[in-house]
């Protein structure tokens, strides 16, 4: 006889996710056309989320510190698969004004990780520290999943990395510069920071 969900069956579920994204795009007007830069915070591993929490600690990061105005476009996105077995992702865009990007915000998406971070059930074995080759590899695999761009199209002009934080520069196919700012946090969340320089 099948199972039949209850109401807290299905809670549970709905507050749980194999893998979350939170990508915030910084743009200069409502149309989103003109990106100025992109971040994002990808945890290394699954827990028990509260989607409510955290799209509200997201939203926070989309108000003017000045006047306190909201300056956003949400989206959230939720997959759920059942097929042999459980799985569950977790999308949360967010289209900001560029008038919010500065050091509050980045220093808000930073104590969201590490929120984030105390979440995480299986902690494994994960990397404290961030070498120049798995800088070098997180960042490649963020630039052509987000650009569309082959791997062997992405020519590394410099990077450097303190163990913690990276930063990395990339020629892309077309001519376009792409500057990366990586951090890693608590070993359990990364977070980067892209901006893209058409060519002249």
């Amino acid at each position: 006889m099948p199972y039949t969900w209850t109401a807290e069956d299905w809670e549970k579920y709905r507050n749980w996710a194999d893998e979350v994204t939170v990508r915030l795009t910084f743009v200069t007007d409502q149309t989103g056309s003109e990106i100025v830069e992109e971040w994002t915070m990808v945890p290394a591993g699954s827990a028990a989320w509260s989607q409510d929490w955290l799209v509200r600690e997201v939203e926070s990061l989309g108000h003017d510190p000045d006047s306190g105005e909201p300056m956003y476009i949400l989206k959230v996105r939720e997959t759920k698969a059942s097929w042999g077995f459980d799985a569950a992702t977790q999308q949360i865009l967010m289209e900001v004004s560029a008038a919010v990007l500065g050091a509050a915000a980045w220093e808000g998406l930073r104590a969201l990780a590490k929120k984030v971070a105390e979440r995480i059930r299986d902690r494994g074995e994960r990397p404290t520290t961030l070498s120049e080759e798995e800088a070098e590899n997180r960042v490649r695999w963020l630039l052509s999943e987000r650009y569309k761009i082959p791997d062997d199209g992405l020519r590394l002009k410099s990077i450097e990395t303190d163990g913690v934080r990276a930063s990395a520069q990339f020629i892309g196919p077309d001519g376009s510069t792409y500057q990366v700012g990586l951090e890693l946090v608590d070993g359990l969340v990364t977070i980067d920071r892209t901006r893209r320089e058409l060519p002249k």
